[in-house]
């Protein structure tokens, strides 16, 4: 038997990588104001996980 799964994860997932995004975008946004005389690359790293306990995705940024 398969466990119940909540529907919502695809929708989940897609709004934690939206917000990775976001993130991603704002800190290159702060990067660049701050460093606008040097070339900078900004590396991003996070891990998605799914919970069971709480049914959501959850990022933990490395």
């Amino acid at each position: 038997m398969q466990p119940k799964k909540s529907g919502n994860e695809a929708v989940q997932l897609s709004s934690v990588i939206n917000l990775l995004v976001q993130n991603v975008v704002q800190e290159n946004d702060i990067i660049r104001s701050q460093r606008m005389h040097k070339q900078y690359t900004l590396q991003y790293e996070a891990t998605i996980k799914f919970s069971p306990q709480t049914e959501y995705f959850e990022a933990v940024r490395v």
